[in-house]
């Protein structure tokens, strides 16, 4: 789903793969006001998505991954919230479908690995 996302049409004359590079490119201008940091902790949960393979090759605890991807969903739903009122619905008809099935791939994956049976040492 997360990967399928970048190629989904998202507003009028943008992909998915568009906005994930906007937000990719953003932190790099960090301060501490709460666009910067909101821009980080999206950017942390597309590292953290991106990674997960690799970290549960290396050994890292399935319900942990989980968990942080859940956060990510949640994190991730507040952009929906954070639009100005006259813009709601214009927005969010026009971020379907890319940002919709990459916003639902954490809540899938989160949900998934978190109720991933621990493996037995």
């Amino acid at each position: 789903m997360y990967l399928i996302s970048f190629g989904l049409p998202m507003l009028d004359d943008m992909w998915g793969y568009d906005g994930f590079w906007i937000y990719f490119e953003f932190p790099w201008k960090i301060s501490l006001d709460s666009d910067s940091l909101t821009g980080l902790a999206i950017n942390l949960s597309n590292l953290v998505m991106i990674l997960s393979p690799l970290l549960l090759l290396k050994g890292f605890k399935p319900r942990v991954l989980g968990v942080m991807l859940f956060l990510g969903f949640l994190h991730n739903s507040r952009l929906i919230w954070n639009l100005e009122p006259d813009d709601i619905m214009n927005t969010v008809v026009g971020l379907f479908p890319a940002y919709y099935v990459w916003w639902l791939s954490f809540l899938v994956c989160g949900v998934a690995l978190w109720r991933a049976p621990a493996a037995r040492a």
